[in-house]
């Protein structure tokens, strides 16, 4: 595991295989069981337009622009390759590493993986505020969302409604 310390720097905490890049990941949606009737499933295309808008937001240029910056800062600090996320080589180094996908503590390369992965999540945390890449991909983001909730605005308004009367929030 690698935590942050102060200064934004990652230090070995425990040495486990790729929980530094736990923080890149993420999952928002609707419930799998959504209930019948609820306004989860009577909205599910509304629901799913808007959580979906990261795909769509992904072609927006100032976003292309720093996502391919966010690349060649990490290729500058010895890490090229990544095409989506750094997860990605992590992933490759340690099939490399450990072919049998078999991983044990006291493993003699072990030592030497933590730390490759101490460095790539510090050049990740310092490629990310040079480029401001979470920033410009958060503003590409919301503005998709905007679009979709202002193109949808009468079933935004009917999704609420049937959420307050679900719910009984009123």
């Amino acid at each position: 595991m690698v935590r942050r310390r102060r200064g934004g720097r990652a230090s070995r905490a425990v040495p486990v295989l790729g929980l530094v890049l736990l923080a890149l990941a993420g999952c928002s949606g609707a419930p799998d069981d959504a209930e019948e009737g609820s306004p989860h499933e009577r909205f599910a295309d509304l629901l799913d337009e808007v959580w979906g808008a990261a795909g769509p937001a992904e072609r927006d240029p100032e976003l292309v622009e720093a996502r391919d910056a966010y690349r060649e800062c990490l290729a500058s600090a010895g890490f090229p390759g990544v095409r989506e996320d750094p997860g990605e080589l992590l992933i490759q180094r340690a099939e490399r590493e450990f072919p049998d996908e078999r991983m044990y503590p006291d493993a003699p390369r072990l030592p030497e993986l933590v730390a490759w992965e101490v460095s790539l999540a510090n050049a990740h945390l310092d490629c990310l505020e040079e480029t401001r890449l979470a920033v410009v991909r958060a503003r590409a983001t919301a503005k998709v969302e905007a679009e979709i909730l202002e193109r949808r605005a009468a079933e935004v308004d009917a999704y609420l409604e049937a959420a307050r009367e679900w719910y009984e929030l009123d």
